[in-house]
């Protein structure tokens, strides 16, 4: 458990705040307490205004050789008070420096007004922990783009998240953002369509919707063409909403409203047409957004993917087989590729 769940724990049941000060005195007479707890409890101290009691273990810990947690130690003379000396600061810097603790002494900025030498460690120190965020922020992004390549969704979305949490103000990757997220749309699509497939073999009847029903639908796709009219940045949720309905048609008329299809759109108009089994269309727009030369090349493999279903259900194995292994070769780990493979040739056996 680490030392701010326990003190916080320890709040919670009640102890008052010299009941857990006691407690992490105790805490830190052991030699094996790592700095980073011992600056947790320090703080603690300096916040809950238990000066005395904080202070009492310096003698101890001076004498024994042991970490001092120099940033709270001149903290506790700052906000006191206390009239030192210059050979007492040339004693806290040399401590600091033997101790190879200087870098945490100089996190405190008014210890600089004391000795002014702790103005260019904290500068290093800066510049220092300066190249090691940019470090991981190059980590981070290579991180996603293998985990892009191995088409690995939810650590990639776990990693933009990390990236997030640790660099708020970047925008950098708002670009990367984006194409992930179309492709987890893409991957949602799929899998519902896997989903639907696997519900239709068990429940081979078909299941049509009722008179009134079918009404109540040409209303709302009536209502959904009026707003696009108008407000054409609502058309790719209406189509998504009347996908999910399994009305595919309503949902490609209302696609092809737009006189600039964004990217999402063309996507989904390709699900759809191979859902209304219109594989010739879905062959000849899947050229036409192939020779598009900005396509990156997930979308690349993406539009392949999608002719290979369309050859499969066309009948043409041979094309379908072939577009699948082209994709393999390049990406082993490319499941739905991988899966449609294996049915194709089970189905050949």
């Amino acid at each position: 458990m680490s030392i701010e769940l326990r003190i916080r724990n320890l709040l919670n049941e009640g102890h008052g705040v010299e009941d857990v000060a006691e407690t992490l005195l105790g805490l830190m007479v052991n030699k094996n307490t790592s700095q980073k707890d011992l600056h947790t409890m320090s703080q603690f101290f300096i916040l809950s205004g238990q000066h005395h009691d904080f202070f009492r273990q310096f003698s101890r810990r001076f004498y024994e050789k042991e970490s001092i947690a120099w940033p709270h130690f001149v903290e506790v003379i700052i906000q006191n008070k206390l009239k030192i000396s210059d050979k007492i600061i040339q004693a806290i810097f040399e401590g600091s420096e033997r101790t190879n603790s200087q870098k945490f002494l100089a996190l405190n900025y008014k210890w600089q007004r004391m000795d002014i030498r702790m103005q260019s460690i904290r500068k290093k120190a800066w510049e220092k922990k300066k190249v090691t965020y940019e470090s991981m922020r190059q980590v981070l992004k290579q991180k996603i783009e293998f985990l892009k390549n191995q088409r690995l969704l939810e650590d990639e979305r776990k990693t933009f998240d990390k990236y997030k949490q640790m660099f708020p103000e970047d925008h950098s990757i708002d670009q990367l953002y984006d194409d992930f997220a179309e492709r987890q749309a893409r991957e949602l699509i799929n899998k519902k369509i896997e989903e639907k497939k696997v519900i239709e073999a068990i429940i081979p009847q078909i299941i049509h919707i009722d008179e009134e029903e079918s009404k109540i639908a040409k209303v709302i796709f009536s209502s959904c063409k009026d707003i696009s009219k108008n407000k054409s940045e609502l058309i790719y949720d209406f189509a998504i909403l009347f996908t999910f309905l399994d009305l595919n048609e309503m949902a490609l008329q209302l696609i092809d409203l737009s006189s600039q299809p964004t990217k999402p759109m063309q996507w989904l108009r390709l699900e759809l047409l191979l859902n209304i089994e219109d594989f010739f269309r879905v062959l000849s727009e899947a050229e036409k957004m192939e020779a598009d030369t900005h396509k990156s090349p997930d979308d690349k493999f993406a539009l392949i993917y999608i002719k290979a279903r369309a050859y499969n259900s066309l009948n043409q194995k041979s094309q379908a087989v072939d577009l699948l292994k082209s994709i393999i070769r390049i990406r082993p780990n490319y499941r739905s590729a991988q899966s449609l493979l294996t049915e194709i040739l089970e189905e050949g056996h």
